[in-house]
């Protein structure tokens, strides 16, 4: 009986670590603001955009006068497709207290509208956004080589 008290007092502790979570500036980029438009968003974003083989998806944070905060590549995939987890484009937004926040991918293959999963996905991510009192703005498909092919979901 007596083994047993000493043994359960020596139960190992565990150790977990304490972090500090932040969001790191990599560069900086000019625009014009506010982004009230799908125009100047396209503007903005088509730098990032411009002679991809693989799709990317981008989001942008904006304050709640439309002023970037922070813009993060969420993922990159393949030729038709990308693997994107919400909690991927929630966290930008979240850790750079975004107001209201845009997303946007390209088409490699230069088809130029949104597909079935596209849209899902965009609906699916509104209503997860909402849950943090985040507004998603629009989502912009790049789909050709130059700035003006593109289209916006118009939310």
């Amino acid at each position: 009986m007596e083994t047993e008290l000493m043994n359960a007092k020596k139960i190992n502790p565990k150790i977990t670590s304490v972090v500090s979570i932040r969001m790191v500036k990599e560069a900086e980029v000019e625009y014009e603001k506010p982004i009230s438009s799908p125009g100047a968003a396209a503007k903005l974003l088509y730098p990032f955009f411009k002679d991809l083989d693989r799709e990317h998806f981008y989001v942008v944070c904006l304050s709640t006068q439309k002023e970037v905060t922070a813009i993060n590549l969420v993922a990159v995939g393949r030729l038709n497709a990308a693997n994107i987890e919400m909690k991927d484009v929630l966290k930008p937004a979240i850790l750079s207290n975004a107001d209201s926040i845009l997303v946007a991918h390209n088409h490699p293959s230069g088809h130029p509208s949104f597909s079935k999963n596209d849209k899902v996905f965009t609906r699916r991510l509104r209503e997860a956004a909402q849950l943090f009192h985040i507004d998603l703005v629009d989502h912009i498909l790049f789909y050709g080589p130059k700035e003006h092919d593109v289209v916006s979901y118009c939310l």
